[in-house]
């Protein structure tokens, strides 16, 4: 099961790597649609500071709001490239192993959970959060007239779904 979830999270990083070939360094920090804030080096940036968390564990215990915010990453191509690299390598060192994880929960309190887990469990979490983002990634893209692959930023389950009912109308 681990590494089908390293090869899974792998794939989703070199779905980033191909985007960024694509775009300038000035695609890559704009801001094209009024009603939402960020830029795809905001996305990608938030999405590999979740993957540097998972492989900065210490003593079995991973906090995700600690999580370097690496700056440089959300407005410098290269430094996204040069991190997914990094990261996919650290990935493929991993073992299975039980952690605990904490996550604030309710911003208006300060009030955050710590929760048992297990590393394939935290890769599934990441897998699942970085298509969420690439949801919105593939939107800002849009914005910007870029062309993505079929299926960018849709999660597996959906794509079979559609390929199950491909030519079937959908009945509400």
């Amino acid at each position: 099961m681990l590494s089908a979830l390293i090869a899974a999270n792998s794939e989703l990083l070199n779905q980033a790597e191909t985007l960024l070939v694509e775009l300038s360094a000035r695609e890559y920090r704009a801001r094209p649609l009024a009603q939402h804030e960020s830029s795809i080096g905001a996305h990608l940036r938030h999405v590999l500071d979740h993957y540097r968390a998972l492989l900065s564990v210490v003593d079995g215990h991973l906090d995700y709001d600690a999580r370097r915010r690496e700056c440089a990453v959300e407005f410098e191509p290269e430094a996204a490239l040069a991190d997914i690299g990094e990261i996919r390598r650290q990935l493929e060192q991993l073992t299975e192993h039980s952690l605990t994880v904490s996550c604030e929960i309710d911003s208006a309190h300060q009030h955050s959970v710590c929760v048992t887990s297990t590393l394939s469990r935290e890769l599934m979490f990441n897998a699942s959060h970085a298509t969420h983002h690439y949801a919105l990634i593939a939107l800002l893209a849009r914005a910007l007239g870029k062309t993505l692959p079929e299926g960018f930023g849709v999660a597996p389950a959906t794509l079979s779904y559609r390929r199950q009912r491909l030519g079937t109308p959908c009945v509400h």
